[in-house]
């Protein structure tokens, strides 16, 4: 690394609303605590949510199913996580493959109109999430600390 490259200045900045930037901020900041509700599977037919609330309304609600991908013309079992609103508007989605490609597995995470294709979770970590307008107190959220949270609701959601 020369002296005028900063770590910093690796990271590619990914710009979401304001609203979502709060929703992936509340996420990653949220405890891990099973004692909170936001942290209880929510079991249905073919899928398991976690929801936050504020108050009497939800905040964020991040469903978890399984699906089937295509990658280099093969079908593969995996599973997406959603993230929404709490009014039913789509966030982030996460798609995970449940088989590794070449030894690692293959994650596809949609924010917005930016899709980031991954063969390992660390490769989110070259992405920070930043608000397209002023937020108060708003710091750059690493990518991979999102998705890793995902992740740890897809673990608790497979412990059903």
């Amino acid at each position: 690394m020369s002296q005028a490259q900063t770590p910093q200045s690796r990271v590619n900045q990914v710009k979401v609303s304001k609203k979502a930037y709060n929703i992936i901020r509340s996420i990653v900041e949220s405890s891990v605590k099973p004692i909170y509700e936001f942290n209880k599977p929510i079991y249905s037919e073919h899928l398991v949510r976690f929801v936050k609330y504020r108050g009497d309304l939800r905040f964020w609600e991040i469903t978890i199913a399984s699906m089937t991908i295509v990658k280099d013309n093969t079908e593969l079992p995996a599973s997406v996580i959603v993230v929404g609103n709490g009014f039913g508007r789509r966030i982030a989605e996460l798609r995970v493959s449940e088989y590794p490609i070449n030894s690692n597995k293959y994650y596809v995470l949609k924010l917005g109109d930016t899709e980031i294709e991954a063969s390992s979770i660390h490769e989110f970590e070259y992405y920070a999430i930043i608000p397209n307008a002023e937020v108060p107190y708003a710091v750059p959220i690493l990518l991979g600390d999102f998705v890793n949270k995902l992740m740890f609701y897809k673990t608790i959601a497979l412990r059903g």
